[in-house]
């Protein structure tokens, strides 16, 4: 699964960031994620582990699990993104500090926003059993190596794949950009997406926490940065963000996440192309800069249509290996798992390509217009 944050900054500095949001909550500033320390590990009753090869074959007690959350990263939302904190109203929590020590749950319309800024934390559960996590290791590289000659093409660039089990927040290791991809094994991973909102409050700053949590199988987050010249839009570069596979996630998905993050990171150059041609066909307000709205949808239009293509080939591949490997996923599960709720086209897109996966590819690479009619 892929899910990323683009900045993507206007003549003016302003930056736009994307990611799905699922819920509202609403928390004081700083009092972002609690991790739980615990350092001990129960293993509840073994059962069978004869069946399919990617089951852990015994119950894990998650409250007895260690939580490391990671530094967030901050970019500047779109008015669009930004809108629904602000019309939300906020809700202040601690009122610690301010004038008026009432203030404490009271919901209001702030008078005066001072700043609005989009985050984006990261936080992983260690994953208990190392034996078990390089089990899984073995098998992801033996069915990455199966996914890559399922999909051959001059246009994806084979990476070299590394695994690390982290333990501790410095040793999930990031994604560097000469053709590396470093993916932690952790137990879960959790992702929050906020806006603080900086607002005067009887001449104090105060600020509002409007976030959402959501728990993933598969994730890396990576921040582009495009800079708007004169007659051009141009990609100066990215951060990425490490990249994580969740080991409590039912066993398809932990059968197909490190070919589908491999699959994303092969299929991004072509993305970052095509939100480029797009991006220089927005039009010009007439000092020169290009609406950041316009920019924002666009990055999630083409996010999403990577999605799509991507989990699609990650489908047909599926079908094939189960059956290679002898895996023993139902029909159920390979038609109705694979997708996720994310990509609810990838299986009319699957149909369409079935047969023509480098075809596919090689639209996507150079006329994404025979895929997508854009």
């Amino acid at each position: 699964m892929f899910m990323a944050a683009l900045r993507a900054p206007n003549k003016r500095g302003q930056a736009v960031s994307r990611r799905t949001f699922l819920e509202i909550g609403l928390a004081a500033a700083g009092g972002l994620i609690a991790a739980g320390i615990v350092s001990r590990l129960f293993l509840k009753e073994l059962f069978d582990t004869d069946g399919n090869p990617y089951e852990r074959g015994y119950e894990v007690d998650e409250s007895l699990l260690r939580r490391v959350d990671l530094d967030p990263t901050y970019t500047v939302p779109s008015p669009k993104e930004a809108e629904p904190a602000i019309k939300a109203g906020i809700t202040y929590i601690s009122g610690q500090g301010l004038p008026d020590p009432d203030a404490k749950g009271k919901r209001f319309i702030p008078e005066k926003i001072l700043s609005v800024r989009k985050y984006v934390q990261q936080s992983f559960v260690v994953e208990p059993d190392h034996d078990y996590a390089e089990r899984v290791i073995g098998l992801s590289k033996t069915a990455l190596s199966h996914a890559l000659s399922f999909w051959p093409s001059p246009y994806l660039v084979n990476p070299k794949v590394n695994f690390v089990i982290p333990r501790s927040a410095a040793d999930a290791i990031q994604t560097p950009p000469a053709n590396i991809v470093n993916i932690n094994m952790v137990y879960s991973i959790l992702g929050r997406d906020g806006i603080l909102v900086d607002f005067d409050y009887g001449g104090k700053i105060a600020t509002s926490d409007y976030w959402t949590e959501e728990k993933v199988a598969g994730e890396q987050l990576i921040s582009p940065t495009f800079r708007v010249l004169e007659n051009d839009v141009v990609y100066e570069g990215e951060e990425q963000l490490p990249l994580f596979v969740s080991l409590s996630s039912q066993p398809i998905y932990i059968a197909e996440t490190v070919p589908a993050e491999v699959l994303h990171y092969q299929m991004r150059p072509h993305t970052l192309r095509n939100m480029l041609a797009e991006f220089n066909k927005i039009p010009r307000d007439p000092y020169g800069g290009v609406d950041a709205n316009a920019i924002s949808d666009t990055t999630n239009r083409w996010m999403m249509r990577e999605e799509v293509l991507t989990h699609a080939i990650i489908k047909l591949w599926l079908r094939d290996y189960n059956i290679h490997a002898t895996l023993g996923f139902s029909t159920s599960e390979l038609e109705g798992k694979v997708y996720g709720p994310r990509t609810p086209d990838s299986a009319e897109m699957g149909d369409r390509i079935s047969g023509r996966i480098k075809e596919a590819v090689e639209a996507y690479a150079r006329s994404p217009e025979d895929l997508f009619g854009v």
